[in-house]
């Protein structure tokens, strides 16, 4: 079994890497969505796939999935999506295009992922309102994203540390990534993403969400201090499975292991702030991003009223 701490601290050093992150991650996630459908025997598109590992975690439970992304990432990304899918025993199914008007059919798919996508895009109404048009009724779609003014919503943590960095000087951030990324293709990727992102707020998503006709089934802030508290507990409760001889200096080893001295500040921020999390613009300040389950309303039965 891998070690969760090694993929995640690794996953950037190659789109590989962060696809065998995403594959593992995956499992929390469907384990989420089999909450809501039987994750099986199901026509899902997974839109804007990027580094496919959601997908193909998905195909391998025994679903026909149909990876999309668009032209913008070119075909290099395809082309290695489709070689990460075949080495985990699934036959890839890619096509490019655009995601506000898909050459599919109407009703098409029982589910559609858009794992941190909607904030890529120029137009929401557009985008949620094509995907109710190719879910067949009653179908469901996965939408989370990143808050684009949340701490790390800019996408480039991984180059930029400190909170809200890019975002309060987006103007130099091309001159930093030259300083501190190397590779071209992967400075102009991340620029690529930074300058994709619309700046969407959870109030312009509702709204874009209602205007397509969804039904919201769940909704769910995605907070830091759910996320870092989870990796406390997790320290302390490694602790007594590795039965270290002394439960207190073991559980303080294990947590320094899987928690920066960054993440364990950042976690004690939020606790800090979390009583305030009902007003709107510590929301959007703050909270990390949003995960929703909306669904496609069935069908009116013939003749009822």
């Amino acid at each position: 079994m891998p070690d969760p701490v090694e993929l995640a601290r690794n996953r950037f050093r190659s789109p590989d890497d962060y696809a065998r992150f995403q594959l593992f991650h995956s499992a929390h996630l469907a384990r989420h969505l089999s909450r809501f459908v039987r994750l099986e025997g199901l026509r899902i598109l997974d839109a804007g796939c990027g580094n496919r590992g959601f997908g193909t975690y998905l195909a391998t439970l025994g679903n026909t999935v149909f990876w999309m992304d668009s032209e913008a990432f070119g075909s290099t990304m395809l082309r290695d999506a489709a070689a990460f899918a075949a080495g985990q025993g699934v036959a890839p199914r890619f096509f490019a295009g655009d995601i506000q008007g898909l050459s599919v059919r109407d009703g098409s798919f029982d589910l559609v992922v858009l794992n941190s996508v909607v904030e890529h895009v120029p137009d929401p109404d557009a985008v949620l309102a094509e995907m109710f048009r190719v879910l067949a009724p009653g179908g469901l779609a996965f939408v989370d994203f990143p808050l684009y003014y949340s701490p790390y919503g800019h996408h480039m943590a991984e180059f930029f540390p400190v909170p809200w960095q890019p975002v309060l000087f987006a103007a130099r951030v091309p001159g930093w990534l030259a300083q501190r990324v190397a590779d071209p293709v992967r400075r102009e990727q991340a620029l690529i993403g930074f300058r994709s992102l619309s700046r969407l707020t959870i109030r312009r998503y509702l709204a874009s969400v209602r205007k397509a006709g969804f039904e919201i089934v769940h909704f769910r802030k995605n907070w830091y201090f759910t996320e870092e508290g989870q990796k406390l507990l997790s320290a302390v409760k490694r602790a007594f499975v590795e039965r270290t001889p002394s439960l207190i200096p073991g559980a303080i080893g294990t947590f320094c292991r899987e928690i920066s001295p960054r993440n364990l500040l950042r976690f004690l921020f939020f606790v800090a702030i979390f009583p305030f999390q009902w007003l709107p613009f510590v929301d959007e300040l703050t909270c990390p991003g949003v995960s929703t389950m909306l669904r496609r309303p069935a069908a009116p039965v013939p003749g009822s009223t």
